[in-house]
């Protein structure tokens, strides 16, 4: 008797140890392929961003070719903001002017330019 209760607790044992083995392989493979996954999306996210922001250049180089861009001057402020929110047909939502040092001369909300 105590043979049969010895080779009942090894095949218990050696199926527990099977059990716990495959949780643990199974438990990793589900995080790997989460892993992977979130690596996926962080990428399409941050091809989107590129795309974006490769927009927003282009726009905003040809907007600062405008004869409206050219003929900037400091005193206008605002009236230039708005010349150039409607070159761009209204594609920004907040535009600044700034000068060769970086300080800035006036600034606009999109929503002050509506009547």
């Amino acid at each position: 008797m105590p043979v049969i209760w010895g080779i009942t607790c090894l095949i218990i044992g050696i199926l527990v140890a099977i059990g716990l083995y495959s949780y643990s392989s199974a438990e990793k493979a589900m995080a790997d392929q989460f892993n992977q996954q979130q690596l996926v999306l962080a990428q399409q996210g941050a091809q989107g961003m590129e795309k974006y922001l490769g927009t927003l250049r282009q726009t905003l180089m040809v907007l600062t070719r405008t004869p409206e861009a050219r003929n900037l001057k400091k005193e206008d402020g605002e009236e230039n903001l708005k010349a150039l929110w409607e070159a761009s047909g209204g594609a920004f939502d907040f535009l600044f002017q700034i000068d060769g040092r970086g300080k800035l001369l006036s600034s606009i909300h999109r929503k002050s330019w509506r009547a």
